[in-house]
């Protein structure tokens, strides 16, 4: 089963769900810089993953929540790891 047969015909297909992978991939590189920022940044893609899940849920576009609540899930984890956990540089004894 392809991506194109789960989701429904619209322009955005594949267009919006690649720009947040491409959000997440450059958060994460970006704060790798600044290991600091990088729960801000988990926190800030779960809300926005989780406010799109509710909207494509709302209108009734199933098929998007394939891509949105997992990526919400995957965001909150991080944010949770990060925030509740010992950062790196503690594990690493710096």
């Amino acid at each position: 089963m392809t991506v194109a047969a789960i989701m429904p015909r619209s322009p955005w297909r594949g267009g919006l769900a690649w720009r947040v992978i491409q959000s997440v991939v450059w958060s994460l590189v970006i704060t790798g810089i600044q290991p600091g920022l990088t729960p801000l940044a988990a926190v800030g893609l779960t809300t926005l993953m989780s406010l799109a899940s509710i909207f494509h849920f709302g209108r009734g576009e199933f098929g998007y929540l394939v891509v949105t609540a997992p990526l919400a899930l995957a965001c909150a984890f991080i944010a949770w790891g990060r925030l509740t956990r010992d950062s790196i540089r503690e594990r690493l004894g710096g």
